[in-house]
C-alpha cells in the first residue's frame, strides 16, 4: 500500500513538472539563440569592437532578464488572477509569499536554463545546444521527482520548487539565492569566455 502511494506522489510530481515545462520550452524556442543569432549575422561587427564585446554581452544578458521576467510575471500573474477569481475565500499572506517564491524560481530557471542554452549554441550548433540542455533539465528533473525534502541537496536542484509549494521557508529562499548567483557565476564566465573566443568558432548552425 505504502509503495503504490509513493508511485502516484510520483507520478502527481511528473505531472506537475510536465505541466510547468510548457512555459519554459515555449521560451526556448523563442530565445534560445538570442546570443548565438548575433554570431551568425554580426559576428565581424562584434569581433572587430573587441573593447566592447563584454559590453555586448552583459547588454544581452540584461535584455534576456527583462525578456524573462516579463514572461513569467505575465504566467504567474495570470495563473494568479485566476485563482483568486476561483476562491471563494479570503486570500492569506501566504498564498502570496507562495506567488512571490513561484514567481522567482521560475524567472530564475528560465534566466539560468535560456542562458546556458544561448552559450552552447554559440559554442556548438542549435541542435547540439537543445540536445545538451534538455538532457541535464531531464535529469534534474528525474532528481526532483525521486527527491526526499529531509535531503538538504535538494536545494541545489531548481527543479525541486514543485516541493516547496507550501514550504516556503528559508530553504526556498536559500534555493533561489543559489540559483541566482550560479546565474551571475555563468554570466561573469560567460563574458570572460565571449572575450576571448576567436571568430572561426562562430559559423556554426544546422
Amino acid at each position: 500500500m505504502t509503495e503504490i502511494e509513493g508511485n502516484d506522489i510520483e507520478i502527481k510530481k511528473f505531472i506537475f513538472i510536465s505541466e510547468k515545462m510548457g512555459y519554459l520550452i515555449l521560451f526556448h524556442i523563442l530565445y534560445g539563440t538570442y546570443l548565438s543569432d548575433d554570431f551568425l549575422s554580426i559576428s565581424v561587427y562584434i569581433f572587430s569592437m573587441a573593447t566592447n564585446r563584454r559590453k555586448w554581452f552583459f547588454t544581452k544578458i540584461l535584455k534576456l532578464i527583462g525578456l524573462s521576467t516579463s514572461y513569467t510575471f505575465l504566467l504567474v500573474g495570470l495563473l494568479t488572477a485566476i485563482t483568486l477569481y476561483q476562491s471563494g475565500s479570503t486570500i492569506h499572506f501566504d498564498f502570496w509569499k507562495t506567488v512571490l517564491f513561484l514567481f522567482c524560481i521560475q524567472n530564475v530557471i528560465t534566466i539560468l536554463t535560456t542562458l546556458c542554452l544561448n552559450l552552447c549554441a554559440v559554442k556548438s550548433n542549435t541542435l547540439s545546444s537543445f540536445l545538451i540542455i534538455y538532457a541535464c533539465i531531464c535529469f534534474l528533473i528525474v532528481a526532483a521527482i525521486h527527491s526526499s525534502m529531509t535531503n538538504s541537496l535538494t536545494i541545489w536542484n531548481p527543479f525541486c520548487y514543485v516541493e516547496f509549494g507550501i514550504q516556503t521557508g528559508y530553504r526556498a529562499y536559500l534555493m533561489v539565492t543559489w540559483n541566482l548567483c550560479l546565474c551571475l557565476f555563468i554570466s561573469i564566465a560567460g563574458a570572460k569566455w565571449i572575450n576571448r573566443i576567436d571568430i572561426s568558432l562562430h559559423d556554426k548552425e544546422i
